[in-house]
């Protein structure tokens, strides 16, 4: 735990299956050094409990045991978080969790089946939860290409009883954050979930293979230099490497190249701008307006490619497009 909390920057910790049969038990097995426990709901087979970073404010909101569904909602700033557990054997009780408004995450094991999160068939409890999720209008932050929360010891496979879901504002636009399923932890088959919850600007990392960028070469310069060198070349087959080395150094003088070793899709002037006032202010309204404006961006970028692609003209540039959304690598 120590390990883990020093890998990640963690401001809350939502617990499930604690087996802590009353508060005094919690007290004497539940110390986690530098956080403070703010909500538990013991049990002696089940239970959860909720930390917070030491010195954090926080708020419980909300929390409820009575129908074998185990859920302590606190509250930090605007945002709420919910700390859900389901036993396996229990079913969801008023048709799944309690709705709050945004912004608003829940997490936990919901121990629910469904093909929405890699399971192979659905069980009941999926279906409501699934169709929980569509009457509040949620947003479940799942990856499928990620590793399962829960590692099998007896069927040597991996599921994932633990989700995370995120509300919705009035405009459809889901609370930013992401997920991501840590290594094995030791004495337990479960993997732990770290969500993090914030603006999130995606990279993306480039090949490193140096390009030529013609659009910006200095072709008079170019020019002048093949031909104030080209004189000294007599025009025989032998000298063809001397030709080539003297292409060769003037595109190196008068054409840029290189790489980026990142990008961020669909960054410009009006991108920069907005980052620097949100950076400045805090302002969560700025950074929902710089992703809205990096949408738009990306957006009008790929309405230029798809209406730029003409098999009839040239079929390679299509074909170029298709590959990189398919994965496939051309042959070189």
């Amino acid at each position: 735990m120590s390990r883990l909390l020093a890998d990640h920057k963690i401001d809350v910790l939502c617990i499930q299956e604690t087996h802590t049969k009353d508060d005094q038990d919690m007290e004497n097995r539940g110390q986690i050094p530098g956080y403070q426990l703010i909500k538990a709901l013991n049990h002696r087979s089940y239970g959860i409990a909720t930390y917070i970073r030491a010195g954090l404010k926080a708020n419980v909101v909300y929390f409820d045991d009575s129908a074998d569904n185990y859920i302590i909602v606190i509250q930090i700033d605007d945002i709420k978080i919910a700390n859900i557990y389901k036993p396996p054997s229990a079913s969801w009780a008023n048709n799944g969790p309690p709705h709050f408004a945004h912004p608003c995450v829940y997490t936990g094991d919901f121990n629910s089946h469904h093909t929405s999160w890699r399971y192979s068939t659905d069980d009941v409890n999926g279906l409501v939860l699934t169709q929980w999720a569509e009457t509040f209008n949620l947003f479940l932050v799942f990856d499928a290409k990620e590793r399962g929360t829960f590692r099998s010891a007896r069927w040597r496979k991996d599921y994932n009883p633990d989700l995370v879901f995120v509300t919705k504002d009035a405009t459809g636009r889901a609370l930013q954050a992401s997920r991501a399923v840590l290594r094995d932890f030791p004495n337990s088959q479960h993997r732990p979930v770290f969500v993090e919850v914030g603006l999130k600007i995606p990279l993306v990392n480039s090949m490193p293979l140096p390009r030529w960028n013609f659009g910006r070469a200095d072709w008079n310069a170019f020019a002048g230099h093949i031909e104030a060198g080209i004189r000294f070349i007599p025009p025989t087959a032998g000298n063809y490497n001397r030709f080539v080395g003297l292409l060769l150094s003037s595109a190196k003088r008068h054409v840029c190249r290189g790489f980026r070793k990142q990008y961020i899709p669909g960054w410009n002037r009006e991108s920069e701008s907005l980052f620097k006032t949100y950076r400045e202010t805090g302002d969560c309204s700025i950074g929902t307006e710089l992703l809205q404006s990096l949408d738009a961006n990306r957006t009008s970028k790929w309405k230029q490619t798809v209406n730029s692609m003409d098999f009839k003209r040239s079929s390679r540039k299509a074909w170029t497009v298709l590959n990189k959304l398919t994965g496939k690598r051309t042959t070189p």
